[in-house]
This record gives C-alpha cells, sequence and structure tokens, in this order.
C-alpha cells in the first residue's frame, strides 16, 4: 500500500484518518484524535456536531489530508461536498481512489 495522508471514513460523528508521516500525527494529535492500537497509522475523530464535523475537514483539508472517494457507500469526499453544498465548509479538496492497494490515483481539487 502506497503511504499518503488521506480520510478513509466519516461514520455518523467519527472521522477515520490513515496518515504515513510525523507531520500529520502531530495534526491529528493536536486536534484530539486517538489512535488505533492495532493500526498505528489509523486515528479516530470524534466531530459530536455537522459545525464540528464542518470544521475538522477543513482542518484537515488545510493540512493536505487527501479525502478518500468512489462510488460505493458515501466516501468522505462525498459528505465534504455535501457540506459543502449546503454551506458549512468552503473550498476545493483533493479526491484519493485506488486501481489498487499500490495503485492509488489522485484528482486535484475537486
Amino acid at each position: 500500500m502506497v503511504t499518503m495522508n488521506y480520510i478513509g471514513q466519516v461514520l455518523g460523528n467519527k472521522i477515520v484518518a490513515h496518515c504515513s508521516n510525523k507531520a500529520a500525527v502531530e495534526v491529528l494529535l493536536a486536534m484530539g484524535a486517538k489512535r488505533k492500537l492495532l493500526n498505528r497509522s489509523r486515528f479516530e475523530l470524534d466531530a459530536r456536531s455537522k459545525e464540528g464535523l464542518a470544521c475538522s475537514l477543513e482542518s484537515l483539508r488545510d493540512a493536505g489530508f487527501l479525502f478518500a472517494g468512489g462510488s460505493a457507500g458515501w466516501p468522505p469526499s462525498a459528505v465534504f461536498e455535501h457540506l459543502r453544498d449546503e454551506g458549512w465548509v468552503k473550498g476545493k479538496i483533493n479526491v484519493v481512489t485506488w486501481k489498487s492497494n499500490s495503485d492509488p490515483v489522485v484528482e486535484k481539487e475537486c
């Protein structure tokens, strides 16, 4: 798997982020994220309101995190776009999808 910093899921009031470098880890920890013990590159960040979710997603975008995309379910890129349509967030994101575990495709500024 290629290493990168990305938002893998938004589940209710929880953001699941994956990161591959110390700077990204520091951003997540400063935001209050908890590291998962079995997967040291996976973090969970609580977002208890729509406003908190929007603020956290914008902060992660500004820190350079990519947003997982795709056609299955409701990926983080679609969550961000929905919040943007509702006026909760502004700006664009970079979206990542995968052809395979080692072959990511990044779409800039969606």
